[in-house]
């Protein structure tokens, strides 16, 4: 696979005058552990629990000045003030960002997650620094797809929808991300929402809206939800507890005159799960207004097994 370039955390490397220069040419393979119980005289085929990766994907670059762009060998050097912005770009994070990788050869652009964990100098004339060489450590054992959407429009009324995942055969999805937006203007009054995916056993999370929020961002893998308000002109974010969004993790029983708190551990702890094909998803609603119209957008990604080219 062909590569000159490659965008980290929003920002291409030919941004920086830079190309990327014979990327790493062993691909990396896949080896998986088996989880399974021990053999032995009474159990000869031990009972089979599941399986999961050994490691992460890591990435190798060797990044130059564009020879396009620089004449002479003495412009095509990096200078220390060169050597410092990059690296100020490179380790511009501490948590996993996104880093693209155009194929010239392939229909789609393949995005991993991760961060530079090394950055050596490539000097093959004394004291004279003609590159950075690159290891990039991803979160995960595989590549994701560029990130796909559909938007939902709710007028108060139940709305049934599709989510169709269009991904090849046994591929995967990710845990989605649910958007939820009030009309331009207006803000949630403690509306409630129902989200059933029929497809994944008729299982549905039901949320609170908190009054005064324009909009809730629920991350189904990380299990974050984040609200957004306007204060003075601006938009302020802030976490929301399980508690904030209506959900009672806690039930009182009475036993013998005496009041116990039980921690209700499956209530309606349920988060969006979408099946490979098709996803039949309804929504049903509890004091939406009607004049209003009310923004459900669901994002997610397909999980590509890719090596480490």
């Amino acid at each position: 696979m062909l590569r000159s370039n490659f965008k980290y955390n929003g920002k291409w490397l030919s941004e920086f005058s830079m190309k990327m220069y014979d990327p790493d040419t062993d691909p990396q393979g896949v080896t998986r552990t088996i989880d399974k119980a021990t053999q032995n005289a009474a159990r000869e085929v031990p009972n089979h629990y599941t399986t999961y990766r050994n490691d992460v994907l890591t990435h190798h670059f060797l990044i130059i000045k564009d020879p396009d762009l620089f004449s002479s060998s003495y412009d095509l050097r990096l200078t220390e003030k060169d050597i410092h912005i990059l690296k100020s770009w490179l380790f511009s994070t501490t948590l996993p960002a996104e880093l693209i990788l155009p194929m010239d050869d392939e229909e789609i652009n393949i995005s991993y997650f991760g961060v530079f964990t090394e950055v050596q100098y490539f000097m093959p004339v004394q004291k004279t620094c003609f590159g950075l060489q690159l290891t990039f450590t991803c979160n995960a054992p595989y590549g994701f797809s560029p990130l796909t959407s559909k938007r939902y429009y709710i007028t108060g009324s139940d709305v049934s929808g599709d989510y169709l995942n269009n991904a090849v055969q046994f591929a995967k999805m990710t845990p989605p991300k649910i958007i939820i937006q009030a009309e331009v203007g207006q803000t949630f009054q403690d509306e409630v929402l129902t989200l059933t995916n029929h497809r994944d056993h008729h299982k549905s999370m039901t949320i609170k809206l908190p009054a005064g929020l324009e909009c809730i961002t629920i991350d189904c893998q990380t299990k974050v939800t984040i609200g957004k308000r306007t204060i003075n002109s601006e938009i302020v974010e802030s976490a929301l507890t399980l508690t904030d969004l209506g959900l009672q993790l806690f039930d009182v029983d009475t036993d013998n005159l005496r009041s116990f708190q039980l921690l209700q551990l499956y209530g309606n702890l349920y988060w969006l799960n979408l099946q490979n094909g098709s996803n039949a998803l309804q929504f049903v609603t509890q004091g939406f207004r009607e004049q209003n119209q009310y923004t459900v957008e669901i994002q997610t990604r397909y999980i590509i097994e890719a090596g480490g080219f």
